[in-house]
């Protein structure tokens, strides 16, 4: 299988999503490891006649048919889902807190043949949107002399969890903070 990544307009279309799509798919099945079995009188005789048919025209044609469903399922169902779902997602028991991860300027590969991408990392109320209070931090995606994988999670994104949680007030209404507080609530002192 062979899969180009790239990106997409994504949901809300100002951001970018991934995208895949399929280049090359190949299932390889040969006929000779497929046993196919019929007992019975007349009918073993008509099997003998037609299983070398069935594994020579029915298997390649069936293979065929799997390769190109595999495909449109990569290039459509899942493709359209990372373009809805892809770059930002509502925390459900968080009272309306959204993680945003879109890409930003998507994936590249540097002067040194080194893959990076980065993600935006903010947290806001989905039902009131506001600016955040803090200023994304500016660095360069990879350090030449760090190791091969890196991640950096700036306080940026930390305080903009915080903002949106506090925000949504989601201690108040969330299922988790209630079981918290009346557990916590309900322990002798």
């Amino acid at each position: 299988m062979e899969l180009d990544a790239s990106t997409q307009p994504g949901t809300p279309s100002y951001e970018l999503a991934p995208k895949i799509t399929a280049q090359k798919l190949a299932i390889n099945v040969n006929p000779d490891d497929i046993d196919i079995q019929l007992t019975g009188g007349l009918v073993s005789k008509i099997a003998n006649i037609l299983i070398p048919l069935i594994k020579s025209s029915v298997v390649p044609s069936i293979i065929d048919q799997v390769t190109t469903q595999a495909k449109t399922l990569i290039d459509t169902t899942i493709d359209e889902d990372l373009k809805t779902y892809g770059n930002q997602q509502e925390i459900p028991f968080l009272s309306g807190v959204t993680a945003d991860y879109a890409q930003l300027n998507g994936p590249t590969f540097t002067s040194d043949n080194v893959f990076q991408m980065g993600v935006n990392g903010t947290f806001f109320d989905a039902q009131d949107v506001q600016k955040p209070k803090v200023v994304p931090a500016t660095f360069a995606l990879r350090d030449a002399s760090g190791k091969d994988a890196q991640a950096y999670l700036t306080d940026y994104t930390v305080v903009t969890a915080l903002q949106a949680s506090y925000q949504t007030d989601w201690t108040s209404t969330s299922p988790i903070s209630s079981k918290l507080i009346s557990t916590s609530q309900s322990r002798p002192t």
